[in-house]
């Protein structure tokens, strides 16, 4: 009698690794868009709490943030800031807290996601037309780690602070995206967005 596998056995072998593989892989990719929705979370919460402890030390919001409450003509209880405006408040309060001079540290900005100047923020969807957050932009721009555009690792030269932009990564597709900063003019209150 002959000792081995039969082209049966070696089929179900195969198709039962092929099913774990499956399994795991999904696994694994849940945990990499959980991972990085966390990030995104505990980046917006730095800033948030970054706004809040500017303010409470200056009695005052950070200036792209006074400006854009002094030149509203809103009528509602919120405004928006967006873009460049949002990456200039953020720039302030890093820009403070990485000083050498002395200044009170708001933010570690260690965790902080980055991009280069000019990067096209991404809508995190590049799959499915029929949701809201279809990005449509194939070119949207990666980030990196706040220590890794500020120092040039990565071989990439250094980024100054002033040319940052500042953001999260996606949990779909790990690209750039953007905050919005809400004012609250009824309570005076700023929140930061995803």
């Amino acid at each position: 009698m002959k000792k081995g596998f039969t082209i049966v056995e070696l089929m179900v072998v195969v198709g039962i690794l092929s099913i774990l593989i499956t399994i795991v892989t999904f696994a694994a990719s849940g945990a990499v868009k959980h991972s990085r929705e966390m990030k995104g979370e505990a980046i917006r919460v730095a800033l948030e709490n970054g706004i809040a402890m500017y303010h409470n030390d200056k009695q005052k919001w950070p200036s792209a943030i006074e400006a854009a409450a002094d030149a509203s003509t809103s009528d509602g209880a919120t405004m928006e800031i967006t873009g460049e405006a949002t990456d200039s408040v953020f720039r302030e309060i890093v820009q403070l807290s990485v000083e050498d001079s002395g200044n009170k540290q708001y933010i570690d900005p260690s965790p902080l996601y980055v991009a280069r100047p000019g990067a096209k923020a991404c809508n995190d969807n590049h799959s499915d037309k029929s949701k809201s957050n279809y990005c449509g932009n194939k070119n949207c721009s990666y980030g990196m780690d706040f220590e890794t555009a500020y120092r040039g690792g990565d071989r990439s030269q250094p980024m100054s602070i002033s040319e940052m932009c500042f953001g999260y990564p996606g949990k779909d597709e790990g690209r750039f995206c953007r905050f919005t900063i809400v004012y609250n003019f009824e309570t005076d209150k700023v929140s930061v967005k995803k």
